[in-house]
């Protein structure tokens, strides 16, 4: 039974480190877009267009980015409960086969 909760708990953690690691990845893409966006407005020369369309664009991405990393944050509080609740399980483990040396 033991082992069956340890299991779930080690697959809860490897999914939400999964989902970190690809919100990472989405910030990383933004900023990319960002980048390459403001090159390319930089470049084109119209400073009022080039000024307005890079708010936008900026604005966008910021809060696209913060939505990313408050949901990152949230995993990440997520994944620290889960390793807790698998540090209590491996402590009861050892208990329990404290117990069983015990009765031999």
């Amino acid at each position: 039974m033991l082992s069956f909760v340890e299991g779930d708990v080690q697959k809860l953690i490897t999914k939400v480190t999964g989902e970190i690691k690809t919100l990472k990845q989405k910030v990383n893409e933004l900023e990319e877009m960002l980048h390459n966006t403001n090159t390319a407005l930089l470049s084109s020369g119209g400073s009022a267009v080039r000024d307005l369309v890079l708010g936008c664009v900026t604005d966008a991405l910021q809060i696209s980015i913060g939505a990313m990393v408050r949901s990152a944050d949230h995993e990440s509080i997520g994944a620290n409960q889960l390793q807790e609740a698998r540090n209590a399980l491996a402590a009861k483990q050892a208990e329990l086969k404290k117990l069983e040396d015990q009765k031999i």
